[in-house]
């Protein structure tokens, strides 16, 4: 951690830590009951997303890297920036086999490009 925060503050970047998805908190010492909510993190991923948006905006404008480093914590299971938007959405099953095409690259199937081409605009 202290060589993220070396870097990006050598870079003069803010440091964003988002804290994202459900909590669980214990009633007792040895846990047996507990109180727990089942947020998707929702709000933790559009803040990331926001801040690093915003940081990209500076970035364009006034300093030649971006304004924010992000440091994203999440419940496992919960939303992630910008993966939100392709929620139930199996990005291997948008693609097709091109023998004739770059390596690296991986074309989007005819059927699949509306899906896909709606994705497109939320990501950076």
């Amino acid at each position: 951690m202290s060589s993220f925060v070396s870097l990006h503050s050598s870079l003069d970047r803010r440091i964003c830590l988002v804290t994202s998805g459900g909590t669980t908190v214990p009633f007792e010492k040895n846990t047996v009951r507990f109180l727990d909510n089942f947020s998707q993190g929702t709000r933790g991923a559009a803040s990331a997303e926001q801040f690093l948006e915003e940081g990209e905006e500076e970035a364009s404008s006034e300093r030649e890297e971006g304004a924010y480093a992000v440091v994203f914590l999440h419940r496992q299971g919960s939303l992630r920036p910008f993966r939100r938007w392709v929620l139930g959405v199996e990005m291997l099953h948008l693609s097709k086999l091109c023998t004739s095409c770059d390596p690296g690259l991986k074309p989007v199937s005819t059927n699949k490009q509306t899906i896909f081409t709606s994705c497109l605009p939320q990501f950076p």
